[in-house]
C-alpha cells in the first residue's frame, strides 16, 4: 500500500504495526504489512504524534483443496473408492489453492504435498506401507504386489507445506487427510 505522508517530512515519519510485519517499500510511504493475526493495525506517526490508526481485518490462509488421481483420472471425493489392483501403480495427490485465494495472492497461492504414508491393510492386519517425501508421486509398485481384492490402501497425508511470498516454504493446515481405497 502507499501512504501519502507528502505533507511531513518522510525522515520524521514513522510507522508501527501490531498483529503484522511491516516492510518499508523503497518509495517514501510504501509499506507492505504482513499480517499474524486476525486484524493487522498500522500507525503513523510523525515524531512522536499519532497521526491514524488504520485497522485491516485479516482473512486466515485458507486449506487446501487435495486431489487424487490414478493414472489420468480424477478419484471423487466420496469415500471409500474401489480401484482394481491392476489400475493402482501409481497415486498422484496435488494440494490446490481454493480459486478465490489463487487469484487474490498468485504469490502466496502454491501448495505442495511434502509427506504422506500410505498402508495397505487386510482386514485388520497391515501388510505393508510406505512414506513418500517431497513429492506428489507415489510409487505403489512394491507395495501392491501383495494385495488382493477386499485389502485397504490407505492414504494420510502427514504434511502440506506453502511457499509465502518470500519464496519460503511453510508448513500449511490440512482437512481431511486420510483417504482410503478398496482394492477390487
Amino acid at each position: 500500500m502507499l501512504i501519502n505522508i507528502s505533507n511531513y517530512p518522510a525522515e520524521e515519519v514513522s510507522f508501527k504495526a501490531e498483529g503484522a510485519e511491516l516492510i518499508l517499500g523503497e518509495k517514501q510511504g510504501e509499506i507492505t504489512l504482513i499480517p499474524r493475526d486476525f486484524k493487522a493495525t498500522l500507525k503513523i506517526f510523525y515524531k512522536d504524534s499519532l497521526l491514524a490508526t488504520e485497522i485491516f481485518p485479516v482473512r486466515l490462509i485458507p486449506k487446501p483443496e487435495l486431489q487424487m488421481y490414478v493414472g489420468n483420472s480424477t478419484l471423487p471425493h466420496s469415500f471409500p473408492n474401489e480401484i482394481s489392483k491392476v489400475e493402482l501403480n501409481q497415486l498422484r495427490i496435488h494440494a490446490q489453492a481454493p480459486e478465490y485465494f489463487e487469484n487474490s495472492v498468485p504469490k502466496d497461492a502454491q501448495f505442495q504435498v511434502s509427506l504422506i504414508e500410505v498402508s495397505l491393510a487386510r482386514e485388520r492386519k497391515l501388510i505393508g506401507s510406505l512414506t513418500v517425501s517431497d513429492s506428489e508421486v507415489i510409487n505403489l509398485e512394491n507395495l501392491i504386489k501383495s494385495a488382493e481384492i477386499g485389502d485397504r490402501l490407505i492414504i494420510e497425508i502427514k504434511r502440506i507445506e506453502r511457499m509465502t511470498y518470500k519464496g519460503h516454504w511453510e508448513e500449511s493446515k490440512i482437512s481431511n487427510p486420510v483417504f482410503i481405497i478398496n482394492i477390487k
